[in-house]
């Protein structure tokens, strides 16, 4: 049996600079429908499919806050990209059905109010605005 959780992480390349190494492991949530429905993002909170888009950056590129050229399309593990420019339709969070969640869990973050140190880019995907 071969153990998965050792082999190198390929994800396909960076869509910001094209490298294709194992430094492209930083996910972001892009607020723009995803090409292939269902292999994206979704909230649980305010019931969105996972129809976001997505994208991978390297960490060099993440770190330098480069801009996107390209966006995921299908699942991360098909490795493919298309053009950012030809997603054109939003897919935002539904801030009332956060704002009912909030207003009953008093605990509970908004999607723009997650606590800086979540985003650890070696722990946890990035959420772009």
């Amino acid at each position: 049996m071969t153990d998965h959780l050792s082999d190198p992480l390929d994800l396909g390349p960076c869509c910001a600079c094209g490298r294709h190494d194992d430094t492209v492991r930083n996910i972001a949530l892009l607020d723009r429908r995803a090409p292939v429905p269902g292999t994206g993002w979704g909230c649980l909170s305010c019931g969105l499919p996972p129809n976001g888009a997505l994208a991978l950056l390297c960490d060099e590129c993440l770190s330098q806050n480069r801009p996107l050229i390209f966006a995921v399309r299908g699942f991360l593990a098909d490795r493919q990209r298309i053009l950012l420019s030809e997603l054109r339709d939003p897919y935002l969070h539904d801030e009332a059905k956060h704002a009912l969640a909030l207003a009953e869990n008093p605990g509970l973050f908004a999607p723009n109010q997650i606590p800086a140190a979540w985003w650890d880019t070696t722990t946890w995907p990035h959420h772009l605005n």
